[in-house]
């Protein structure tokens, strides 16, 4: 029981800053997502929409002009969102690099006193830091790709739906959708960290990379900009249609 206490304590600080950073940045969500939409009915609606889009070389044009203002109005709480995901990005990369250098540093201790040790256990730690750095990293990038998803998403809702209660409750729920996918990756990076860490065998510990790996997916930098670039489609076609 002692020996899970430091973890415990780590898991308590990383909850402690994590958690208001989730609520925060789904209120920025919600926020992005109410000015966007209200400031396309206001456009779509007036009495000067179809000049704007006559002014316009295409479509697309149409959709970036308002993804570009939808980001504007929502701005400045995407920049408080980052903010508060500096430390535990912090903590993270701070983890990760303790984990190689000291891993390092003890292969260099075994070796000067002819202490045996695991040879396999060597590269498994330090990728392993090197991983929960990657991790943190993308935690505290999310939220730009994340933005710019939710904005074109909120836009498609716009377009899609006439009454402007439904437009956002179709955009909340999709991006509170993507939410539980980050969090299913999380969990399931997790629980197998913590089966990893119950068992010293070479095997798990590369089945938990290959799993992590697959896990974490859903929150790399390229799969947002596949998203984006099918919501974009997406968005045009609704605009055509």
């Amino acid at each position: 029981m002692g020996a899970d206490v430091p973890r415990y304590a780590a898991l308590a600080v990383a909850g402690a800053f994590t958690a208001p950073s989730i609520l925060i940045s789904i209120g920025v969500d919600i926020y992005g997502s109410v000015r966007t939409i209200s400031r396309w009915y206001a456009e779509s609606r007036h009495e000067a929409w179809d000049t704007l889009r006559l002014a316009m070389r295409d479509d697309s044009e149409v959709i970036r002009t308002f993804e570009a203002l939808g980001n504007i109005a929502a701005w400045d709480v995407l920049r408080f969102d980052m903010t508060m995901r500096a430390l535990p990005t912090a903590l993270g990369v701070v983890y990760g690099l303790t984990m190689m250098i000291g891993t390092v540093i003890g292969l260099f201790v075994h070796l000067v006193n002819a202490v045996p040790f695991e040879p396999l256990d060597i590269p498994g730690l330090i990728v392993s830091g090197y991983f929960w750095m990657r991790v943190a990293i993308l935690y505290s990038s999310d939220p730009i790709w994340r933005f710019r998803a939710n904005t074109l998403w909120s836009l498609i809702c716009a377009m899609r739906f006439r009454d402007m209660a439904t437009a956002i409750t179709g955009a909340v729920a999709g991006g509170l959708g993507m939410r539980i996918l980050h969090f299913g990756a999380i969990l399931v990076v997790y629980k197998s960290w913590e089966f990893v860490a119950e068992s010293r065998a070479t095997l798990t510990q590369i089945a938990w990379f290959v799993i992590a790996g697959f896990a974490v997916f859903p929150v790399t930098r390229w799969c947002y900009r596949r998203l984006y670039a099918w919501l974009e489609r997406r968005a045009l076609a609704t605009l055509a249609a």
